[in-house]
């Protein structure tokens, strides 16, 4: 696993132990599959109405996604997703993927206006 590994529950924030990690390391997985293939798990997801938003979250600082999450960033946005790719935890920089797996511009907000960026996009408008 290259990233950092989760350390409290993304929605409630509830501190989680090296222990209650379980299978979300993907260590059990090491070895199975061909090359340096390995799975990826998605930060933040939401469906509405037949149309899927997907938020990528990363440190500040952090480079470029990864191969493997930009190739299947890349696939989902071609199928019609909406993904994001935020760094910090606020002020957040805030860029969307294209259809290549890059990020054209990106945008600096607070958080107040992330949580109206999601919102706009639940109500159709973005």
């Amino acid at each position: 696993m290259t990233g950092a590994p989760l350390r409290k529950c993304p929605t409630c924030l509830t501190p989680v132990s090296d222990a209650q990690l379980g299978l979300r390391d993907f260590s059990w997985l090491k070895g199975t599959l061909p090359g340096r293939v390995a799975p990826m798990d998605f930060d933040f997801v939401l469906e509405h109405r037949g149309r899927f938003l997907n938020l990528e979250f990363k440190p500040v600082g952090a480079g470029p996604l990864g191969t493997g999450q930009r190739l299947t960033y890349r696939t989902l946005v071609r199928a019609g997703w909406d993904v994001f790719v935020v760094k910090g935890e606020g002020p957040v920089q805030v860029g969307r993927l294209d259809e290549a797996g890059g990020v054209a511009t990106w945008v600096w907000m607070e958080l107040d206006e992330l949580r109206e960026m999601v919102l706009d996009w639940w109500e159709g408008r973005l």
